[in-house]
């Protein structure tokens, strides 16, 4: 190989989407199913917060179970 000539392959960058990509639509599909996955954690997380500390934190109520609890004035 001569001194002057590079080995290595010329990198190729896409710089405007092409008008007949689905690119987006893959895009917006992957971040719905990201949000819902999230959101089912989310609920995962909370049953067992809920189920642990007998409280249910999205309505700030007391539950019944192993912890008593009390209203605390500031």
């Amino acid at each position: 190989m001569a001194p002057h000539e590079n080995p290595r392959k010329p990198v190729v960058r896409k710089l405007f989407q092409n008008e007949e990509s689905n690119e987006d639509e893959n895009i917006a599909e992957h971040f719905n199913a990201l949000v819902e996955r999230t959101a089912q954690e989310l609920a995962q997380e909370m049953q067992m917060a809920r189920e642990k500390w007998n409280f249910d934190f999205e309505n700030e109520t007391p539950l019944e179970g192993d912890w008593e609890w009390e209203k605390v004035e500031n």
